[in-house]
């Protein structure tokens, strides 16, 4: 892909994430993300830092990682016209795969580090999340492993409690090589192919568990307060099975959500512009929800003061109208044409594609199984 020109961006993915850490290890799948950039085999230490920073690659943006709960992304960005950077990317992301070092002082710096970080989090927002995620994910392993962790295990942890969660779950059989850019793709390949076929599968590898959230019959409620907030806020989910992907019917599917969201938000823009409205702003629609097994319908209000119960009956009510009564031939028209709209535009600047979406794409491909048949052909099927 030639977009940006002369750059080739590296992704090493690993399927997984703060769900697996046991109770010993609560924030250090997150921890293990921090120490891939404080020494691999070949660059210890700051080596790896210091070079791509002497090359114009900066920290946050040229090279960085996020970890999630299922997940761990990390990726460099280098000029393709550079041997020896290219060369490096392919370095970097062998290190992270199996080459971490963990290097004793530098782990008991980045301790430090991360306990700042889990001090920004402090705050409203965290002890009103800390009351309602329970309920909202009802009661689920994920309510209990927020990547960031706790701060009794990131300053108390020892060494073989990180190596053994990297040793446990970075294994080939779970992480995924994606390059794109302005590359020769069968050089490319070659080399990863020579490089990355010498990572051998462990013998007797862990079992890599998948966890739901649990459905429940009766709505589940939480109310929580905070003296240190300064809004309210509603949010209400109706919680269902991931849908299947794969197959022009699946996709059929996934754009009938796409125009049945667009037709209710649209008309909560409506709502939201009168002055007698209840809330300040107010949507609703299909969302990815958190873990790999659910999808919700969701509904987010901004009820304006003292009128809390008021806003929410009325979305509750404009919901249950589209439900029993569903839309009117113009609303589906108008939002038909407003999303072929948006594919033929994006199917008339297919050539202009950043790397970086290519990559993302790739990505959702290998770890939730997103189907990529391309723009073109997504544009065909939407025409359709």
């Amino acid at each position: 892909n030639k977009m940006p020109e002369n750059r080739i961006q590296f992704r090493m993915v690993t399927n997984a994430g703060s769900i697996l850490e046991d109770e010993a290890q609560r924030g250090l799948a997150h921890f293990c993300e921090h120490m891939a950039f404080n020494g691999i085999e070949g660059l210890p230490h700051n080596q790896m830092i210091d070079t791509l920073q002497k090359n114009g690659i900066e920290f946050g943006r040229g090279i960085n990682a996020y970890t999630s709960f299922d997940e761990t992304v990390y990726y460099v960005e280098m000029p393709a016209d550079n041997p020896e950077m290219v060369t490096m990317g392919l370095t970097i992301l062998n290190g992270w795969c199996g080459g971490l070092l963990f290097d004793p002082d530098e782990l008991e710096a980045e301790r430090g580090v991360i306990h700042e970080e889990w001090r920004g989090n402090l705050g409203a927002g965290e002890r009103l999340r800390e009351k309602t995620w329970p309920t909202m994910l009802n009661h689920s392993k994920y309510a209990e492993r927020l990547p960031i962790g706790l701060e009794s295990v990131i300053m108390g942890f020892k060494r073989d409690d990180i190596v053994r969660f990297y040793k446990d779950w970075y294994r080939p059989d779970l992480q995924a090589i994606v390059i794109v850019g302005d590359l020769n793709v069968d050089e490319m390949e070659a080399r990863v192919k020579d490089i990355f076929g010498k990572h051998a599968k462990p013998v007797n590898p862990k079992a890599r568990p998948s966890f739901g959230i649990p459905d429940n019959n009766e709505p589940l409620v939480t109310i929580a307060t905070d003296k240190e907030a300064t809004s309210t806020s509603i949010l209400l989910f109706w919680k269902h099975r991931k849908p299947a992907v794969g197959t022009v019917g699946d996709y059929r599917q996934s754009l009938l959500r796409q125009i049945t969201s667009t037709m209710i938000d649209e008309r909560f823009n409506e709502l939201n512009e009168k002055p007698e409205s209840p809330f300040m702003s107010s949507g609703a629609g299909y969302s990815g929800f958190i873990g790999r097994e659910n999808d919700v319908f969701m509904g987010n209000i901004s009820p304006k003061e003292g009128r809390i119960e008021e806003a929410t009956e009325k979305v509750l009510t404009e919901i249950y109208r589209a439900v029993q009564n569903g839309f009117t031939q113009t609303e589906l028209d108008r939002v038909k044409e407003d999303i072929l709209d948006g594919y033929r535009k994006s199917a008339k600047e297919a050539n202009k594609t950043q790397s970086n979406s290519l990559a993302d794409e790739y990505t959702r491909n290998y770890l939730e199984g997103e189907v990529i048949p391309g723009i073109m052909k997504e544009y065909s099927y939407a025409k359709e």
